[in-house]
């Protein structure tokens, strides 16, 4: 049994370094241009070895990504804690994105990659987690939606998975607001700011507020 422990630690390991080697090239030289080859140099192992803990560069590319999600989960069960009514729980989901995106802009950038049509391999078992975590992170804007509207901080007739897809993908085309720095920067203003309106008129178009 203590062998069998130690083996499966070693193991697991060696997965991470794996996974340490790979997100060190994709994010430093992209995925494209990476090969199992180069991960495996860089990990020091041979390239048959690497093939024993994943089958292919694009599962490990979802396993990089499953790291990147897993800590956007962490913040966004962290920021609607910090909350007691609906409407602030989704508004601390948005805060929270944009923190993400500031914090990790590796991962940021990885998210999207993942998501576009050349990735087709969605039985994988990394890409199956990532599915997974996904989902607990779209749970918990569902949530702070439906806590919203019983509580009354939310519109009522507001379908929640609309909602919560909405606030996603007008928050995630704000970032990094693309070619607009240099203006921001000429009229005094940064992209915190307008992240701040961007998040301030997202939560205003939803919230419940006496007529």
């Amino acid at each position: 049994m203590p062998n069998e422990k130690r083996r499966k630690r070693d193991r697991e390991r060696r997965r991470n370094e794996i996974i340490d080697a790979a997100e060190r090239l994709f994010f430093s030289k992209g995925y494209d241009v990476i090969t199992m080859d180069d991960i495996a140099a860089d990990a020091g192992l041979a390239k048959g070895t690497l093939y024993t803990y994943f089958k292919s560069k694009e599962s490990l590319f979802y396993a990089v990504a499953l790291r990147g999600v897993r800590l956007l989960n962490t913040l966004f069960a962290g920021a609607v804690k910090m909350e007691k009514v609906g409407v602030d729980k989704i508004y601390s989901t948005g805060v929270a994105y944009y923190e993400f995106s500031k914090r990790y802009p590796e991962y940021f950038k990885l998210f999207s990659y993942a998501e576009s049509e050349r990735f087709v391999c969605r039985n994988d078992e990394n890409a199956l987690k990532l599915t997974k975590v996904n989902q607990d992170n779209l749970n918990i804007m569902l949530e702070s939606i439906r806590i919203g509207q019983e509580d009354g901080s939310i519109l009522p007739g507001l379908d929640p998975l609309m909602t919560a897809i909405f606030l996603m993908e007008s928050t995630n085309a704000m970032i990094p607001i693309p070619g607009f720095h240099e203006t921001l920067y000429q009229n005094g203003k940064d992209t915190d700011e307008v992240m701040r309106f961007t998040l301030e008129r997202l939560k205003r178009s939803i919230e419940n507020t006496p007529k």
